[in-house]
């Protein structure tokens, strides 16, 4: 609300925000916090290697490359990264710390036997 809306009384324009920790991105984030630390590795690689695992699929890589991931036709890693890259920042510390310890717990688990 700005000033001369509380001053006047009026309304806020515009839809309100939605609260960040309902957004379902969460995850990818929490991934992407977890791989860095674990791996020690950076943040743009971290958060393109958990959208490749979350969201891509393989397909066949190129020559000289071990490995490689699409994404959805409307997304490019770049601008998927960036977005989420955008979001993390906006995260409180407390929900972002909470999500990465349960992420890095499940990836150090491993998968559901």
């Amino acid at each position: 609300m700005t000033r001369k809306q509380r001053r006047t009384g009026q309304k806020p324009s515009g839809r309100p925000h939605k609260p960040i920790a309902d957004d379902p991105d969460i995850t990818t984030i929490a991934n992407a916090d977890a791989l860095r630390r674990l791996l020690q590795i950076g943040e743009r690689e971290a958060f393109d290697l958990a959208i490749a695992l979350r969201e891509g699929w393989p397909i066949e890589p190129k020559p000289g490359s071990q490995a490689a991931f699409e994404i959805s036709a409307m997304n490019s890693f770049r601008n998927r990264s960036a977005v989420l890259r955008a979001k993390a920042k906006r995260l409180p510390p407390t929900i972002r710390w909470q999500a990465s310890l349960a992420a890095a717990a499940r990836l150090l688990r491993g998968p559901k036997k």
